[in-house]
């Protein structure tokens, strides 16, 4: 006879009841900026109770706020054998995106979407399809999600990039604006608007929106290449420099 019979007759609920107590513990901490001490109580949850689609998803996302790729991705995948739905997916396609693996988040987007996810499914679909330059793909993607939430800032920051890939540039222009509108404190629309504008010729707007971004994100990279670009245009080249140096990477 399978172990699972016998929970009819077994009294679990102290037990389960024991592990909720842990995961709203370790919810409580990591919205406290405690990752690792949420992390702690999260496997207390999972110890009590393996088969908590909440305690391994608070695993893994305490796990991603530290920074750990390989054990959020284990986290997830397990909430997601325990049932979390489509919200467990949509986390593992993230931390893949996140960690270079398009191809692999597009996977898990796509159960997602088949768990019966919406608009951050359809949104994660069209992030992966842009991080394999599937530009009309990912703009259809981007589409869906604006569908479902149309004032999802995020959305529209997708839709433009996949405009601006299919060299729409005056469509990415208005996107990166509608993502400005809707969301006037997201300091990467602002970067990305401060982009477009360059692209059309405009580098004093585009500084005007570099320094809003900055301003509402002083560590963006996106934002001081953005500003560096738009000041190198405009001539300031002791200063395009300087926030050259700021911006790592970022492109």
């Amino acid at each position: 006879m399978p172990p699972e019979s016998l929970e009819p007759f077994i009294d679990v609920s102290p037990v389960r009841e024991g592990a909720a107590a842990h995961v709203a513990h370790g919810e409580e901490l990591l919205g406290r900026g405690r990752p690792k001490d949420a992390l702690e109580s999260f496997e207390r949850a999972v110890a009590l109770d393996n088969a908590s689609a909440a305690a391994h998803m608070g695993c893994g996302n305490a796990q991603a706020a530290l920074g750990r790729a390989g054990r959020a991705l284990a986290s997830f995948r397990c909430a997601a054998m325990a049932g979390a739905g489509h919200e467990a997916h949509v986390c593992c396609g993230i931390v893949l995106l996140e960690s270079g693996r398009a191809s692999e988040a597009l996977e898990s987007f796509g159960r997602a979407l088949e768990s019966g996810g919406g608009a951050d499914a359809h949104l994660g679909r069209s992030r992966a399809l842009l991080g394999l330059g599937r530009h009309a793909e990912a703009l259809g993607a981007a589409d869906l999600a604006l569908a479902a939430s149309p004032a999802d800032a995020s959305a529209h920051i997708a839709r433009g990039h996949a405009l601006r890939g299919l060299g729409d540039h005056e469509g990415a222009l208005a996107s990166f604006e509608a993502a400005v509108a809707a969301g006037p404190t997201v300091a990467y629309a602002h970067a990305c608007r401060a982009v477009a504008l360059l692209a059309f010729g405009r580098p004093d707007r585009a500084l005007e929106a570099a320094d809003r971004a900055v301003s509402l994100d002083a560590g963006l990279g996106a934002a001081h290449a953005a500003r560096a670009e738009a000041l190198a245009v405009l001539g300031r080249g002791e200063e395009a420099d300087a926030e050259r140096g700021m911006a790592g990477g970022a492109v």
